[in-house]
């Protein structure tokens, strides 16, 4: 970790100014939809707050240190979530409060450390300008080159399946990991493949966690969307939460597609059927069971949630 006084108070306010856009992007975008909650396991999403916040940094301070302990380097230690997102969604277990348990120098050693983290796994872990980028120019190169794209024709069924599957996968990820829904998906984009297109993924990833044993019902564990657009018909923007900002639908404005699961193609309107119907049959059942959950049921899944977050530390 760079020690330079100077270098860590620049950090600080860089990452105090992007939560501050994020907060008034997010109250802006709200007034325009009609945000729903998917779970019936808690009214509101922040409610697993008010039972983590007492441990939750602390438990994450102590485990960093025994990793370091173990000669585990900060890039070992990021490498550990994979994707960079889930580690700047755990900042919100912040939500304006104090990081209880800790001193106020752990406090700031901690915040920096998250940003350090992620900059292991994107050199823009803010995602200034509204960009979130994964891929090198030879990966997006050969991701071009080799996947199998189909042309998003004018058939609305078509359009219909594949932001169906986007919206209830998106959905699913709030259910099983209601507030950290980032554990189980990574937007990521734009990236320009020539002067005129860009391509924009969608990965949505560790879909069947142990905790949530029902979920082995669902046919698979990931599923990439690859979109290819014009984009001077649109803007995409993600924040450092891994939110997207749209100046219109995508799915109107995409002119190739491709569906991977399992490394395998599923770009046709029968195979996205299927995959509606696997998903509508494994939610429904999770849905049913947590209904049936008492208050001290519902209370220990939300720890298992919480433990899940921290599990890549714990192994």
């Amino acid at each position: 970790m760079n020690n330079n006084s100077a270098y860590q108070k620049k950090v600080l306010d860089d990452i105090a100014r992007t939560m501050v856009n994020i907060v008034f992007s997010v109250d802006k975008s709200r007034e325009q939809m009609e945000p729903k909650w998917p779970s019936p396991l808690i009214s509101s999403p922040t409610i697993p707050l008010v039972y983590n916040a007492p441990y939750f940094w602390k438990s994450f301070y102590s485990l960093v240190k025994k990793l370091e302990g173990k000669n585990y380097t900060h890039k070992d230690i990021a490498q550990l979530f994979v994707y960079p997102s889930v580690i700047s969604r755990i900042i919100h277990v912040v939500y304006g409060k104090r990081l209880t348990g800790l001193s106020k120098k752990q406090e700031i050693e901690v915040i920096l450390l998250i940003h350090e983290l992620i900059s292991f796994l994107t050199n823009n872990p803010l995602c200034k300008k509204g960009e979130h980028k994964l891929l090198d120019k030879k990966q997006v190169k050969d991701i071009i080159s080799n996947l199998k794209f189909t042309k998003l024709s004018k058939n609305e069924n078509l359009k219909k399946a594949i932001v169906s599957i986007e919206g209830k996968l998106f959905s699913y990820t709030e259910f099983i990991y209601m507030l950290y829904h980032n554990m189980g998906h990574e937007f990521h984009g734009p990236y320009k493949i020539n002067s005129q297109e860009s391509l924009f993924v969608k990965e949505f990833h560790d879909l069947r966690p142990e905790f949530w044993p029902l979920s082995k019902a669902l046919g698979f564990d990931g599923l990439k969307i690859y979109y290819i657009y014009k984009h001077q018909d649109i803007d995409i923007s993600i924040d450092w939460q891994n939110r997207i900002f749209m100046s219109a639908p995508l799915i109107n404005k995409v002119s190739k597609y491709c569906i991977q699961v399992s490394n395998k193609t599923k770009n046709n309107i029968q195979d996205l059927q299927a995959i509606n119907k696997n998903i509508d049959k494994c939610f429904t059942k999770l849905i049913n069971s947590a209904i049936k959950m008492d208050s001290q049921q519902a209370l220990e899944k939300m720890a298992e949630i919480n433990f899940y977050i921290l599990k890549p530390l714990a192994d």
